[in-house]
């Protein structure tokens, strides 16, 4: 915000406390996928400790690490171990390489909504997840809300205002 930005957006958990935030999505969520392909060279995981024996294709996050998934089910965690075949910074690079068989996935449902059914990917360890929490379009509290950033908050409220109404679905 203070390099000249009205608004940004990030996870519900890491927005700042000072800041006024909108929500733009339900809670996400990461499930782990696979190609067929993949599975079939490879096997398929039947525990989360076992995607440590296998390729792995991960997130790099800003700071230059890889992201390790934590998954969790009910009380039970697990943090990925192994290091991942492929590390990188855009996800759908990530969803392609998974889609061409190079290795196992940690991708949100939304970004695997269509490949899960149509039998692209598989997903594996069912019941296993990465929870995300919300999207949000957050921005200072403190200051005069631009015309333009007041329109698009509008908006975006309205559209969830919408989309949650009985005759929205």
């Amino acid at each position: 915000m203070a390099d000249g930005f009205d608004a940004g957006i990030r996870l519900a958990e890491d927005v700042p406390g000072d800041m006024i935030a909108v929500r733009l999505t339900p809670e996400m969520r990461m499930i782990v996928v696979a190609a067929p392909a993949y599975l079939a060279h490879a096997g398929t995981p039947q525990t989360p400790e076992a995607l440590d024996q296998h390729q792995t294709l991960c997130m790099r996050i800003s700071d230059g690490s890889v992201y390790r998934w934590e998954l969790s089910q009910q009380q039970q965690r697990y943090r990925l171990q192994g290091e991942p075949r492929m590390a990188a910074s855009d996800m759908s690079a990530i969803h392609q390489a998974a889609l061409a068989g190079l290795g196992i996935a940690c991708m949100t449902e939304q970004q695997v909504a269509a490949d899960v059914p149509a039998g692209r990917l598989v997903r594996l360890l069912p019941g296993w997840q990465v929870p995300l929490g919300a999207l949000c379009l957050y921005y200072p509290g403190h200051r005069l809300v631009p015309p333009a950033l007041r329109a698009l908050t509008e908006f975006v409220r309205e559209q969830r205002n919408a989309s949650a109404s009985p005759e929205a679905g």
